[in-house]
């Protein structure tokens, strides 16, 4: 049976490329990318409210606030009436691109604070510690507290990542005669490892019920040589190493009855 085995490396200012192997009849491509279609993560059911103002961009959650003098009368009010609150500031970096941080850039010219994040103690008490507000002791609150930091800091550090473009999804299709047997296509992947572990996940049982193991372990193989930044090697490698379990289970699951068939498992 002829092989052919095309792997593109690429770096993150190329445009996608599909990596591409050819053994006989069979054709299977494979990729990961940027995912451009991500929904903005301030719609999901975060615990932070941020308030920013900028004259360019529109970020952050919707708010009523003129200003930050109107933004820091409302929390004294809410705080008068018991309410506690962690509030962290947010700064802006724009150059060639924008990304967001709680510390300064160290860049007078083209960074600056843009706004706020914050969240009430009271409300999310019960769902951090599980006692009320008002019953905490002292102890409790500094935990409270630096749980709700925890959250805060890793609401931006996820909302810096889509503001930078920094999520991932995959696409793999496997042909038989000019016939797509299965593909599949995922995105909104927030880490190389995550997206790379799903491709993965998905497309090597596939590729272990139409192709021998023998060929599936030489792809991993030579795709581990490759210089694709869109992939996480690690992931690769482990799966390199897993594949005859992997391969065994898929074999039990698809072909239960001649599952040991040394042909198979080849």
């Amino acid at each position: 049976m002829s092989k052919t085995f095309v792997f593109r490396p690429r770096t993150n200012t190329c445009r996608p490329a599909a990596h591409t192997v050819i053994l006989g009849d069979k054709r299977l491509e494979f990729m990961v990318a940027y995912d451009e279609c991500t929904d903005d993560p301030r719609g999901w059911s975060n615990i932070g409210t941020m308030v920013c103002w900028h004259r360019r961009y529109k970020l952050g959650d919707e708010h009523s606030y003129a200003s930050t003098f109107d933004f820091w009368k409302d929390i004294e009010e809410r705080e008068a009436e018991g309410d506690e609150f962690i509030v962290l500031d947010l700064y802006l970096l724009d150059h060639s691109g924008i990304t967001m941080s709680i510390s300064p850039f160290n860049d007078p010219w083209d960074s600056g604070q843009v706004g706020f994040i914050y969240c009430s103690m009271r409300e999310h008490c019960k769902e951090y510690i599980g006692k009320e507000f008002d019953d905490l002791t002292e102890d409790e609150k500094l935990e409270l507290y630096g749980k709700l930091k925890d959250a805060l800091i890793g609401e931006v550090e996820v909302y810096d990542q889509y503001l930078r473009g920094e999520i991932y999804c995959y696409y793999w299709s496997l042909e038989e005669a000019g016939v797509v047997k299965a593909s599949d296509a995922c995105g909104g992947f927030f880490s190389l490892e995550s997206v790379t572990e799903e491709l993965f996940e998905g497309m090597l049982p596939t590729m272990l019920t139409f192709l021998s193991r023998r060929d599936v372990r030489e792809i991993l193989d030579q795709l581990m040589g490759t210089d694709d930044s869109f992939l996480d090697y690690k992931t690769i490698k482990r799966y390199y190493f897993e594949l005859d379990q992997i391969a065994d289970n898929t074999l039990h699951k698809r072909y239960p009855l001649i599952a040991d068939d040394d042909a198979l498992k080849s």
